[in-house]
């Protein structure tokens, strides 16, 4: 099962763009972005996450953090300035997911988390 975490986790980053990786610099520019709602009740496996936009010019776009345990996010990926995402993901798991704000200076801290739990069929 965890092999197949493993090859989800290789597609979602594959899907976000070469810079996928864990915030290296966060700066304190506010407000931060905020998960404003999810949908875990799609076809099975389907997560739809949506945001709310930051009101700062100078936001380049928004980074999608996810894992299997709270707080430890196994995959970063930008998402450029969609205020929403869907991804496929392995049931029998739950996902935790966060967003960031990125500018040249860096990246905000993480949005409070929500998560969505995927029970086997």
């Amino acid at each position: 099962m965890f092999l197949i975490v493993a090859i989800i986790i290789s597609f979602f980053l594959l899907a976000c763009g070469p810079d996928a990786q864990e915030p290296s610099q966060q700066t304190g520019f506010e407000p931060l972005a905020a998960l404003s709602s999810y949908e875990g009740n799609q076809p099975p496996g389907i997560v739809t996450l949506a945001w709310d936009t930051v009101d700062d010019a100078t936001v380049q776009g928004y980074r999608l953090h996810l894992g299997i345990d709270s707080g430890h996010y196994i995959a970063h990926g930008k998402v450029g300035n969609s205020t929403s995402f869907t991804l496929h993901l392995p049931r029998g798991f739950t996902w935790h997911f966060a967003i960031t704000a990125y500018n040249a200076a860096g990246e905000s801290p993480y949005s409070e988390e929500v998560f969505t739990s995927l029970p086997l069929l």
